[in-house]
Formats: C-alpha cells, sequence, structure tokens
C-alpha cells in the first residue's frame, strides 16, 4: 500500500494491530486489484445526494435524539462520512479513557474541533510551528486559554487573524487526525448541538480520512 507522509504521525500499525483479529474471519476472495477503503471513503465523500448509501445504522435528519455506541463497532471515519452525505449538524463526542473529543457539523461540514489534549492548544500549536516563543507567553496571562489568547495575540499585533484562523484550522485537523486513529472508545452524536458562528472554519479533512483508509487491506475493507 502507498504511504504518505501524513502518515508517520497517524499510528497505522496500532489501527492494524487492532484489526487484524478480524481478519481472520473475513471472505477470501480474488480480487482483479485490491479494494481499498480509502477508494470507498473518497467516492463517498467527494459525492452528493440522496442515493448514496447511508453506513451501518442510518442517522438521518429528523432523528432529533442522542445516537451512542461504541468507535470499534462504527469507525470515525464512517461516521464524518455518513453525517457528511447526510447533511447533518450538531456534535459527535469521543472518548477513551481520560481522553476526550468533541467535533462540530453543520449541514454535513465539518466546521469545528476542541479536545483536552495539551498538545491541541493554540499555544502549544503556535510553539510547535515557531510563530511565538516560549517567553512571550508571560505577557499574556490567559494564553491557556484558546480565544482569549488569540483575542490578544491579535489585539497586540503579534499575529493577523489570517494566522489565527490557519491555525485554528491546523489544530481541529490534528485533532481530527489523532481521533482516527482511535481504535476503541465510545461516542455520542447530538444532532442539536451547535458551535458559536465566530468559531465555524472551513475545514477540508477529505485527505485525512484517504490515508486513513490505506492503513486497512483489502480483507478488511470485504469484512467491513
Amino acid at each position: 500500500l502507498r504511504r504518505f507522509s501524513v502518515l508517520s504521525n497517524f499510528g497505522c500499525s496500532q489501527v492494524r494491530r487492532s484489526r487484524s483479529s478480524h481478519l481472520h474471519s473475513a471472505t477470501s476472495r480474488n480480487l482483479a486489484q485490491p479494494i481499498l477503503i480509502s477508494d470507498i471513503l473518497f467516492l463517498l465523500w467527494s459525492s452528493s445526494g440522496p442515493s448514496l448509501p447511508n453506513l451501518h445504522n442510518p442517522m438521518s435528519p429528523e432523528n432529533a435524539l442522542e445516537i451512542k455506541s461504541t468507535i470499534e463497532k462504527h469507525p470515525l471515519a464512517e461516521l464524518i462520512v455518513e453525517i457528511r452525505q447526510n447533511g447533518l449538524g450538531g456534535s459527535l463526542r469521543l472518548s477513551i479513557g481520560d481522553k476526550k473529543a468533541v467535533i462540530y457539523f453543520d449541514e454535513g461540514r465539518l466546521i469545528y474541533a476542541v479536545s483536552n489534549a495539551r498538545e491541541h492548544r493554540l499555544f502549544s500549536h503556535l510553539l510547535k510551528e515557531k510563530l511565538i516563543e516560549q517567553n512571550e507567553l508571560a505577557q499574556f496571562p490567559n494564553f491557556a486559554k484558546d480565544h482569549e489568547f488569540a483575542a490578544a495575540l491579535k489585539a497586540a499585533g503579534r499575529l493577523s487573524e489570517e494566522q489565527l484562523n490557519e491555525a485554528a484550522k491546523a489544530i481541529v485537523r490534528q485533532i481530527v487526525l489523532d481521533s482516527l486513529s482511535w481504535i476503541k472508545g465510545d461516542f455520542t452524536f447530538t444532532p442539536l448541538a451547535r458551535v458559536r458562528d465566530d468559531l465555524k472554519l472551513d475545514v477540508e479533512i477529505g485527505d485525512l480520512l484517504m490515508n486513513y483508509g490505506r492503513c486497512f487491506d483489502s480483507g478488511w475493507v470485504i469484512n467491513r
């Protein structure tokens, strides 16, 4: 299978090990070309319209109740694709042990995400990308609060609105990327949950889904 640089932080080996037990029960078939889940996800992600198949237990805009299940039964990538295809809005809360993440959608589009991981905080990202220096944090008492920190950086002329917007998108993508590697855990989809308008972002994650799909071989896809 092809490899991409983004997979170096993705943890494909961990995902494969956890899925390997499922491959023993997969149906054996001779295929002219291998089926990649990335190809399936790409077709679903890039298409639109009600004629597309729903994955597993279909979610519908009419269902206003919370939907709860496990990531092992319903991988995050499939949930994201189904939410997109059904044009749903709301929040997808993910948890595994002490790790928590929330991904927000609006009419099927992924618009925001947060997590409780330190590396997903704005100051951590800016330090990592060398957009600010460690000694500058002392100038901003509320640097641990992302939105207040962003406003202060902008007001001080330290970073532009465009730079802060790009940083926010990168953090959302990293949260999604890290969450895609979760092989166990629980999720709750709440269609009535909303995020503030000023927090909404236009985040492209199609490439993340395709790279995720390349972690698996045809046996696992057939078994799904």
